[in-house]
């Protein structure tokens, strides 16, 4: 007890807290800005971050709201240094990242009043009349996904067709340069963020998107979109790359949110989001759980489906038995082995759910009979939209890079991206997920929607699409 006052006493001792009055006037909340149009994933678990999303509420209210926050701190004798680092360029600046003493300390007591008291665990969210707010999540793709991947032959290019096109953002981790050029979209002369002009890396950042994980997973997921699109050639296709995943296959949601604002300023139709975290499936709907799921459907809302912006989401996969051990250490309540959907939640595919969210659809894979769902996959009724058909017995596709096979729910989901894509002028009035499965269910010829009786307990309606 002794050393924790002490520790609270060498706090105060060197804040650098420019408020020590503990009402207002409070200065401008721009004062707190340090690095503007900057952005790197901060090398935390996100218990220090507090991403705060703005209402649309003037800026004295917004000042007030934060100036109140610090007095809280103060009035505690805590620290409370507060700092934004970024605003997200200019793509939307009412999404901001904070770090400091008084963010931990925020977080902190905030976790603590809600009974979470390990907030590096699922995060801590919140809302007031001013903003929405969170702590930033780190998320990572599987770790079978960081091996290095086997190549057999050089990847080849594709000419693109010269009609009006549909602009697909895939957020992933970059794209290998020189296999597919011709299909990135045009340098964009001003983009939000000043040098972002044909895809940004939110990694580090800067404009070097170039895929460094070591089994090139966004280069995968591209490409299998594209395979779609040549198959078709019904409609030109732009690709933007958003790598929001570093080498390790390391991401956060701040990055994610970022990517999305981003995605809407260069006018993407489409997001392909072969990525995804579990959380209990009750927090969609309770503010009172954590797992930053609030200020993730809502920046959804906001920035996506107001927009109509489609986001194609992976349904998810059963994590390694690592992963299952550390998940379940850091969340005790969380069923990761489930692959229900209805039992458990992977986000953001399980956003599908959410009769407001129309333009979220969910993918998983199953077998070459379609009739059943990859064991290894996520499956509800409730939840996922579309099951792909693949290839062989273990729910594998052929994969167009490297001619081997390859499976998951982040390749699944590319092949419904690029078949939206190809047709997107069936649907380019009305992109809400039943209007593009009722036009993609009355197409003449493969690919195509169509429903599996066999599947009716695991898919939406049994929704399959078939191949073959």
């Amino acid at each position: 007890m002794a050393k924790r006052k002490d520790q609270i006493r060498q706090s105060k001792s060197q804040s650098k807290d420019p408020i020590r009055k503990p009402t207002g006037p409070y200065p401008d909340w721009k004062t707190y800005m340090k690095l503007d149009e900057k952005y790197s994933t901060l090398d935390s678990d996100g218990s220090d971050q507090l991403m705060v999303y703005r209402k649309p509420v003037s800026d004295a209210e917004f000042s007030e709201w934060l100036g109140k926050t610090r007095d809280k701190l103060i009035a505690q004798g805590m620290d409370a240094d507060f700092r934004i680092v970024t605003t997200c360029g200019s793509c939307d600046n009412s999404l901001l990242l904070f770090i400091g003493r008084g963010v931990e300390n925020f977080i902190r007591t905030e976790a603590a009043r809600s009974g979470n008291t390990d907030p590096a665990k699922s995060g801590m969210q919140g809302e007031d009349d001013a903003a929405y707010y969170s702590s930033n999540l780190k998320i990572e793709l599987p770790k079978r996904l960081v091996k290095p991947a086997r190549r057999k032959g050089k990847a080849g290019d594709y000419k693109p067709f010269t009609s009006a096109p549909v602009r697909v953002a895939v957020f992933d981790t970059g794209l290998v340069r020189g296999e597919v050029d011709s299909f990135l979209t045009p340098i964009i002369a001003s983009p939000c963020i000043r040098t972002a002009t044909r895809g940004w890396n939110f990694t580090v950042p800067n404009n070097q998107w170039d895929d460094d994980n070591p089994s090139q997973h966004g280069s995968n997921v591209t490409r299998f979109i594209l395979e779609e699109v040549v198959r078709q050639t019904n409609q030109s296709v732009e690709i933007i790359p958003v790598k929001i995943h570093n080498k390790d296959g390391k991401s956060d949601l701040y990055s994610i949110l970022c990517g999305f604002a981003y995605a809407k300023s260069m006018k993407a139709h489409i997001i392909n989001a072969s990525f995804g975290y579990y959380a209990p499936v009750r927090a969609a709907n309770d503010k009172s759980e954590d797992f930053c799921l609030t200020i993730f459907r809502k920046f959804i809302k906001d920035q996506l489906t107001d927009n109509k912006i489609l986001l194609i989401a992976a349904a998810g996969n059963l994590p390694s038995k690592s992963e299952v051990k550390g998940l379940k250490k850091r969340y005790p309540n969380l069923d990761p082995q489930s692959r229900d959907l209805g039992k458990v939640g992977f986000y953001p595919a399980s956003f599908a759910s959410d009769p407001e969210l129309t333009n979220v659809i969910a993918v998983t894979s199953v077998d070459p009979k379609c009739k059943f769902v990859s064991l290894k996959q996520n499956f509800s009724s409730r939840v996922v939209d579309i099951g792909v058909q693949t290839e062989n017995i273990f729910c594998q596709f052929k994969n167009p890079r490297t001619g081997g096979p390859i499976g998951g729910s982040s390749f699944a989901t590319p092949i419904v991206t690029g078949l939206i894509a190809s047709n997107y002028q069936l649907f380019a009035n009305m992109p809400t997920k039943s209007n593009i499965i009722d036009k993609l269910k009355g197409l003449n010829t493969l690919p195509r929607l169509e429903p599996a009786p066999k599947l009716k307990t695991k898919i939406k309606d049994g929704m399959i699409l078939r191949r073959r």
